[in-house]
């Protein structure tokens, strides 16, 4: 479980599928306007998408956002963000501006808070919701189970 509901994940995967597409026929994505973009979950669901500052689905940057949240949730000692870093700091010349990176980047995504707050709220949901689903008093699809 990513902690999403069906259709903003159905959309990350749609999004992921255009960039592979554009990755394996050598297409800009640099500094592309998406033109099939993630949905952001709701902010009343997840605020860290908001705070300290907005992330755009139209650039770049939210497929690396989405991405490391993906690679976050199955396995969380993955460490794919830091070649991220390693090739944006290696790169200076090129604007992340362009890609959609916010002026606190680091800080909005690639620092722990996000992912402690992530950690957090899945081992509140299993701690609750956990063994009412094992003995069967949470019924239905996966859209009943608590997403945020």
């Amino acid at each position: 479980e990513f902690h999403l509901y069906s259709n903003v994940l159905d959309s990350w995967l749609h999004t992921l599928n255009f960039i592979r597409n554009c990755c394996a026929h050598h297409c800009r994505l640099w500094n592309r306007e998406l033109p099939i973009s993630p949905i952001i979950p709701d902010k009343k669901h997840d605020k860290t998408w908001y705070e300290p500052a907005a992330i755009s689905n139209r650039r770049i940057f939210v497929v690396l956002t989405l991405t490391r949240y993906l690679l976050f949730w199955i396995d969380q000692k993955n460490e794919w963000h830091k070649t991220v870093i390693s090739l944006i700091e290696k790169n200076p010349e090129i604007p992340l501006s362009m890609m959609g990176f916010p002026k606190n980047w680091q800080d909005l995504f690639f620092g722990n808070k996000r992912l402690q707050q992530a950690t957090e709220v899945m081992f509140l949901f299993y701690v609750w919701a956990g063994p009412l689903i094992r003995m069967g008093a949470v019924r239905g699809g996966n859209q009943d189970r608590g997403r945020y």
